[in-house]
């Protein structure tokens, strides 16, 4: 039997008294504080606070948020946005409006109502908790690690404070970057989440409207915010999550473009010649600018098409397409439809009555699918690329293509990085932790898609320049 099941039982050392009102604290205070006991206070304290809010005066069932709870998708789901987080929120950190000039904490929460009339009641442990919790403000928490089976180090994005947080459930499901809406609690330097936000926030969608939330808040402070100069803004904060859920339940995708500002589709045209003219059309692909040959392979002469990108302050040539001529055709491949059609006017101007077009195969590139195994429904597998079953030497190629689309990315002007770009902005301290942010968000989305079939090493990235590695 547990020391919390023996609470109300008679105290073991002969007293008289309640085990709880004896030698519960003693036994509590004698043993190391564990993960298992700070969630036991945890659920102590919500459970005693939820009793007592019945009988508390203010007006809790309405607090002053000033927008609507958002609709979820299920009553599971609400119910979850409740009682992780605003149950929490009223419990430990809500006061009225009135109260915002006096001191903080204040002693107008239902935890310090609590523990002034009832306090002299509760095990030590509990107690502590409670008083613990009063002071930990919600904020947004960003998962710098996980350790699987034990926990995750957190970072507060408006403080810059880190937390080691004991969490089983958190570990196996929390990816790198993600960030979190939660309050914090500890004892001892032993941390746990008393509170969460139902859904963790992508950071290449939320990062930057979080940051400029926070620099909002840490201007209003008017000095490096601790955890205490919080306290005053917890509704803003509640009311900043909320909308960042709202959002969350309207996603829209990004669109992936290549570096001539090209919608990313897989292309593939399809060619048609005379046997015995073989030679003649080697010779006339071999006479075209930008196209160059490279080793015979399967039974087919190959060519890579080489040429600027549309995309200024790029020096170098990005690889724009290939063909393969085989016996009596010939194949290209482009990573968008307009390449496609710039390659076809130019094959067929040179080559004239050599060369007869069959067919264009396109498949667009959806980045919640195309690199994916495709399902076994049939209406899916139309538009999506199976990875395993390319060869080996078409795989390595299809893998340089991505590695080269992603270290490109160096080198092209972003408009959220001022026109500039990545390279460019790396070139100051302030710039460097600019893209890193930008990679590790990059990085966030891949970790958070398990079935990828093609993953980057961000750390290529990061080493290309001078960025920490991760």
């Amino acid at each position: 039997m547990t020391s919390d099941s023996r609470r109300n039982d008679p105290c073991p050392c002969g007293s008289g008294k309640k085990f709880k009102k004896c030698c519960l604290l003693k036994e509590q205070t004698s043993r190391p504080l564990t993960r298992e006991i700070l969630g036991q206070a945890c659920r102590e304290a919500f459970s005693l606070l939820l009793d007592f809010a019945v009988k508390f005066p203010e007006p809790l069932e309405t607090p002053p948020l000033g927008r609507p709870v958002p609709e979820l998708p299920d009553e599971e789901a609400q119910h979850t946005l409740q009682n992780e987080l605003l149950t929490i929120w009223i419990f430990y950190l809500w006061f009225p409006l009135d109260a915002l000039a006096q001191a903080i904490p204040s002693d107008r929460t239902v935890a310090a109502k609590f523990l002034k009339e009832e306090g002299h009641n509760l095990d030590g442990i509990t107690r502590r908790y409670i008083e613990a919790a009063r002071l930990e403000p919600f904020s947004y928490w960003q998962v710098e690690s996980v350790s699987p089976g034990a926990g995750v180090l957190l970072k507060d994005m408006v403080t810059g404070e880190e937390r080691s947080v004991a969490d089983l459930s958190i570990s196996r499901s929390a990816a790198q970057w993600d960030i979190f809406f939660a309050q914090v609690v500890g004892l001892e330097g032993l941390y746990i989440l008393n509170g969460m936000g139902l859904y963790p926030l992508a950071p290449a969608r939320f990062r930057q409207g979080i940051d400029g939330f926070a620099d909002g808040i840490r201007k209003r402070v008017g000095q490096k915010p601790d955890r205490l100069s919080l306290l005053r803004h917890q509704t803003e904060f509640v009311n900043h999550y909320l909308s960042c859920v709202e959002e969350m339940l309207n996603p829209k995708l990004p669109e992936l473009r290549n570096m001539d500002g090209d919608k990313l589709v897989m292309a593939k045209s399809r060619y048609s010649f005379a046997p015995d003219r073989r030679a003649d059309v080697i010779q006339a692909i071999r006479a075209l600018r930008d196209l160059h040959e490279e080793d015979r392979r399967d039974g087919a002469d190959r060519f890579v098409w080489m040429a600027m990108p549309k995309s200024t302050g790029h020096k170098d040539k990005v690889v724009k397409g290939s063909a393969a001529v085989g016996p009596d055709w010939l194949e290209s491949e482009c990573n968008s439809e307009a390449r496609d059609k710039a390659l076809r006017r130019r094959l067929l101007k040179t080559l004239g009555a050599l060369l007869t077009h069959e067919s264009t195969n396109l498949q667009p590139f959806h980045p919640e699918k195309a690199a994916r195994k495709p399902p076994d429904s049939e209406g899916e597998k139309s538009g999506a690329i199976d990875l395993s079953t390319l060869s080996a030497e078409d795989r390595q190629r299809f893998d340089a293509v991505f590695e080269q689309q992603y270290m490109s990315w160096l080198d092209t002007e972003v408009p959220m990085l001022g026109g500039k770009t990545p390279r460019q902005t790396a070139r100051t301290a302030h710039g460097k932790a600019q893209v890193a942010a930008m990679i590790n968000d990059w990085e966030h989305m891949q970790n958070r898609n398990p079935g990828l079939q093609y993953r980057f090493d961000f750390n290529k990235l990061r080493a290309e320049i001078g960025i920490a590695q991760e």
